[in-house]
């Protein structure tokens, strides 16, 4: 299934952090993710999510192709979706209108949901990041 989606397809740059997720090189430069270890950490991310009650559950994305799979998830599940511009203060601010008491923060890429993730940082609540080559 992961093959067919083409979830294994990296991007043309690697950084240290994902080397040993890496399986390989295509020709045209893309680096490959290791499917089994993928699947191993969503599976990992999975366990670990299912342990939070879903109203408590933050996911973020600030990608535009995060949108819609972020609003679909959540609509499935129940979490709290926040899609496009972070509010900043969301997480730290209480007296902000859109103050979210969340136990947990999703995100679909660290380097573009980086405001969230440091949110999260500065009040203590764990983060499950998906990540590219």
């Amino acid at each position: 299934m992961y093959l067919a989606a083409g979830v294994r397809i990296g991007t043309r740059m690697k950084s240290a952090f994902m080397k040993r997720f890496i399986y390989g090189v295509r020709p045209d430069g893309l680096y490959l993710l290791d499917v089994q270890k993928t699947d191993e950490r969503l599976r990992i991310a999975a366990r670990f999510i299912a342990r939070y009650e879903p109203p408590r559950v933050v996911v973020v994305s600030a990608r535009q192709y995060g949108f819609r799979p972020v609003q679909r998830f959540c609509a499935f599940t129940g979490c709290t979706p926040i899609v496009g511009r972070f509010p900043p203060g969301a997480l730290t601010n209480p007296r902000l209108r859109n103050y979210i008491e969340a136990d947990l923060l999703v995100a679909t890429d660290p380097r573009v949901d980086s405001q969230a993730i440091s949110e999260a940082a500065k009040v203590g609540i764990p983060v499950v990041a998906f990540c590219d080559t």
